[in-house]
């Protein structure tokens, strides 16, 4: 092998390398874009108060750029080194008078270092045998600067997939909120890249914009695919009910939490929105019993099985589907006499209003009998009979006062599949597999199960009576899970504060400092609040909050997180 080749070898193999670390690094094609997008979005965060430095975002960022430059440039004797010994290994031939195609070698060892990036970290727990936490490292300053984690919680053929985010202020003192969308079946990576994420997508471009009011403001973040076959999660079996996976999700939190102590004494919030107003009551409610244990009993089991404690804290509901028998009963009431005037035509509403009373025969017949199939034929009535009239006049069921055709959410569901679905993302996630937002299987499978129709409200009590707080917010232009519906099975709760409670007046709720472009104490709704229950109505919000009111949502948000239950 000439001088010329070894050169021209090692040139290549460093102008390769150098590439890999960059992708690996930065996942970002313009780092000069990237940091004047940083400097603009940290001049608007310190106008609203959000950061109190200009360097709490800025500088983190670049002090994560120039320790990586550091490292590189400390290991590059190591990566001399390696590629010597790796070709003396791989390719002894290469210094004989007839050596390799030089392009091959650098090839077959570019390949030996990617397989190395795309290696699983394996947790296991004596507490949960069958179940593995499987997960890497991610540094992908496309979403956000903060340390990141992505991967699985396997439990034989079930696989859950996750991305976890640290909080940008202070991790160590932060408290851990888990994340969950509704569907059923909807990835809750729609409220990662819509909502409540470090970045949303922009509806023009695809491309995610760094969000400055993300719930990982002021708190770590995981946001969890389930039930399994919707986005990156898989699995060749079916569930079909919130209180199949309830287990799952308990193994998941306590298999992290022991992977990670950092953040095991931390509060512990579960939020959510739609359907989750399904899976988060039954969820914390399951944390609850499995941690409710004499000393006693604690003290005798093995050290390897134990678990921590979660310090469950709050549950957060956002446009929840939580009793339907409540919720339906306003359908006619939204559309017709609702605080956005009358939307549909006064001969279909006079039909509604007419036909609502075989929709609570079904809705009554399976709440007495809890019988899958009366449950169904509930479910498929009252939304032909109730729900359909919009979709059949155009009026999105997200938001009265948007007019589309079908899926009035679609455009934003493709935007997120079209984002997951980028090779360099498959590739960040170790997964070869397709991301499908909503997979409507799932929805047919719990539709089928009778689940829809059910009400929760009994965990929510259960909760309450035992000191847990709950936060219940709705944006009061959705339909589907409408605020009257909402106020509705809210002030039909039995728990200890009731009455208290529902002799409450609502108050209006102003922001409590300049947010965005909101100004301190701007009216965004109303609230009512007594012991551990706080009711929220967002003014001029659809289904999904805190993409259509931000700075609502994110004044909820955190005065929650600041334990200001009462939002004074």
């Amino acid at each position: 092998m000439t001088i010329r080749q070894l050169l021209q070898f090692f040139f290549l193999i460093f102008s390769i390398l150098t590439a890999i670390s960059a992708l690996k690094t930065f996942n970002d094609d313009d780092f000069e874009s990237e940091y004047e997008n940083l400097e603009k979005n940290e001049q608007k965060l310190l106008k609203t108060g959000i950061l109190k430095e200009p360097s709490d975002g800025l500088t983190r960022y670049t002090t994560l750029i120039f320790h990586s430059i550091v490292s590189s440039l400390s290991t590059f004797t190591n990566d001399v080194s390696d590629i010597w010994e790796w070709v003396l290994e791989h390719f002894p031939s290469v210094f004989s008078d007839d050596p390799p195609n030089i392009h091959h070698v650098v090839g077959e060892y570019i390949k030996s270092k990617m397989s190395s990036f795309n290696e699983w970290s394996i947790f296991t727990h004596a507490a949960f045998p069958g179940y593995q936490l499987r997960l890497r490292s991610l540094v992908d300053t496309r979403i956000d600067f903060v340390k990141q984690y992505a991967g699985y919680i396997d439990i034989k053929d079930k696989h859950f997939f996750f991305w976890f985010f640290e909080s940008r202020s202070d991790p160590s003192r932060d408290p851990l909120l888990v994340w969950l969308n509704g569907g059923p079946g909807c990835s809750s990576m729609y409220g990662l890249l819509t909502t409540v994420g470090p970045s949303k997508l922009d509806l023009k471009t695809g491309e995610p914009h760094y969000n400055p009011f993300s719930w990982n403001q002021h708190s770590s973040i995981i946001f969890l695919d389930q039930p399994v076959n919707v986005g990156f999660s898989y699995s060749e079996q079916r569930v079909k009910t919130s209180y199949a996976a309830a287990g799952d999700f308990y193994a998941f939190i306590c298999m992290f939490l022991t992977k990670f102590p950092e953040y095991s004494n931390l509060d512990f919030h579960i939020a959510g929105e739609s359907y989750a107003g399904h899976y988060i009551p039954i969820f914390a409610s399951t944390i609850f019993m499995n941690q409710d244990e004499s000393e006693e009993a604690l003290y005798k089991i093995e050290d390897e099985k134990k678990v921590p404690t979660i310090n469950l804290k709050s549950i957060m509901i956002g446009n929840g589907l939580v009793d339907p028998i409540n919720q339906y009963a306003y359908y006619h009431y939204m559309g017709c006499n609702g605080s956005y005037g009358r939307v549909l035509p006064q001969d279909v509403c006079d039909n509604m209003l007419r036909k609502y009373p075989e929709c609570y025969r079904y809705m009554k017949l399976c709440r007495e009998f809890q019988c899958p199939c009366v449950c169904t034929l509930a479910y498929d009535s009252c939304t032909e009979l109730l729900l359909m009239p919009y979709v059949h006049h155009n009026i999105s069921v997200y938001d009265i006062r948007r007019s589309c055709h079908g899926n009035c959410n679609l455009k934003e569901i493709r935007l997120v599949e079209s984002f997951m679905n980028k090779e360099e993302n498959k590739q960040l996630f170790n997964t070869t597999r397709n991301f499908t937002e909503c997979n409507y299987t799932v929805f047919d499978h719990f539709r089928a199960s009778g689940e829809l129709m059910e009400s929760v409200v009994v965990y929510i009590e259960e909760l309450l009576n035992v000191g847990i707080k709950v936060l219940v917010f709705s944006g009061d232009a959705d339909v589907i899970c409408n605020w009257y519906g909402t106020h509705s099975w809210v002030h039909k709760l039995e728990w200890s504060g009731a009455s208290h409670f529902n002799s409450q007046r609502y108050k209006p709720w102003v922001l409590w400092k300049k947010t965005g472009k909101r100004k301190l104490g701007e009216l965004v709704g109303e609230k009512k609040t007594y012991g551990d229950l706080t009711l929220l109505r967002v003014y001029n919000a659809g289904h999904a909050v805190s993409k259509d009111q931000p700075e609502a949502g994110y004044d909820m948000y955190t005065r929650w997180i600041y334990k200001n239950y009462y939002f004074d």
